[in-house]
């Protein structure tokens, strides 16, 4: 079983040596070893051009991932948690590509995705038996996973509804009703008019980074409709914190370098943070209530906001006991088991010593072998 034996070499990763390809089940390895191979292709011709042997690989995984899947019945993700995550991760596209073999000229395809980091693979196993084994697909890049929903069926029956019950809360709600348009207009086969067409065109125009130069040039004479206007409701769940977090959130653990010639002991922070765009500003402040600590840190050199914890008793008697109810999945859950350990001895004063400093460090170290593949992605992240 996957899960089972992932669990198993992740918790082992909790030891004192840092998190290591070799110790991942034999089906993950064949992932990584894949991608190793794929890196030199771009993600458009994924399946066209990998090797015969490699495509054999990914079948075996997709039938094993399957498998594993039906035994985690009992691991369902609260439909909550799902919202927050993909708040934080997941992606409504609309492709609008020439075609020769189309009235209109254009073929056009909506995705619904999220992609994680490959030591994640659990959760997106997870999140693909959210919305049943037989939804979507799994598929590796480089070091990247990701869960899609490319049918269009299967967006509007499946993922549409999930999102209707359940509404997104930052920006990315706008994206979603958007979308949900063009998936409705499509569904009804007005993609297949000119009239269509050029409707799915003036949407798209205000959906995620807007029109691509080719699409300005070809449809100049669209407008685009107003895009909608969010504003900020109320954290709905303390499960949609719990997956927010486990895409944009952060446990941190620093030990400072010692530039204090007579305290030889060096300065030890600790915090919770979750990171957002200037746009989603008004929700972080919502986050102060929630917790009923914290602050609002800005950074206007790359457009974003934090909401930071960094008191030791905040920490202690509210983040701490919060996610110990609610938990984030994935790395960020044992990330967060790490940086328990340290918030005890920081509260216990051990930090103010050289051996407790030295079992922070290696805290650190260890949280920050298992973060390092991801953090790229999530920093500087820009929500549209």
């Amino acid at each position: 079983m996957i899960n089972n034996n992932f669990n198993s070499h992740l918790s082992s990763a909790t030891s004192i040596t840092a998190f290591k390809k070799e110790n991942l089940p034999h089906a993950f390895r064949v992932l990584l070893a894949s991608s190793s191979g794929l890196a030199q292709h771009s993600h458009k011709r994924f399946y066209s051009s990998i090797s015969q042997s490699n495509l054999k690989k990914y079948k075996l995984l997709n039938k094993v991932t399957s498998a594993a899947l039906v035994k985690q019945e009992k691991s369902t993700l609260n439909p909550w948690f799902v919202t927050g995550l993909i708040d934080a991760e997941g992606t409504f596209a609309i492709s609008i590509l020439k075609s020769s073999s189309t009235k209109t000229g254009w073929t056009i395809n909506a995705r619904f995705k999220i992609t994680m980091h490959i030591v994640d693979l659990d959760l997106i196993l997870k999140l693909k038996n959210f919305w049943g084994v037989n939804v979507g697909k799994i598929v590796n890049f480089k070091d990247t996973c990701t869960y899609r929903v490319d049918k269009l069926t299967e967006i509007y029956e499946i993922i549409i509804p999930h999102f209707d019950k359940y509404p997104l809360v930052t920006q990315k709600l706008a994206d979603y009703i958007l979308f949900k348009e063009i998936v409705s207009l499509m569904i009804n086969k007005e993609h297949l008019t000119l009239d269509g067409l050029n409707k799915i065109v003036s949407y798209k125009a205000s959906l995620n980074l807007g029109l691509s130069e080719e699409l300005k040039l070809n449809f100049s004479n669209i407008d685009a409709v107003k895009r909608p206007l969010i504003i900020n409701k109320n954290i709905p769940s303390p499960f949609w914190m719990a997956g927010f977090t486990t895409g944009d959130g952060s446990f941190y653990l620093i030990v400072r370098a010692n530039t204090n010639k007579i305290n030889k002991i060096p300065r030890t922070d600790i915090g919770f943070s979750v990171t957002q765009h200037l746009r989603d500003t008004l929700l972080l402040e919502k986050f102060i209530p929630f917790f009923n600590c914290g602050r609002i840190k800005k950074d206007t050199r790359y457009s974003v906001h934090y909401f930071v914890v960094s008191s030791i008793k905040d920490i202690t008697e509210k983040i701490i006991p919060f996610f110990k109810k609610y938990h984030t999945k994935g790395v960020k859950h044992l990330n967060f088991v790490d940086w328990c350990e340290g918030a005890e001895l920081i509260k216990s004063k051990n930090h103010l010593s050289t051996e407790g400093v030295e079992n922070i460090r290696i805290l650190q170290n260890r949280m920050k072998s298992r973060r390092n593949s991801s953090a790229t992605k999530n920093h500087n992240k820009i929500l549209f």
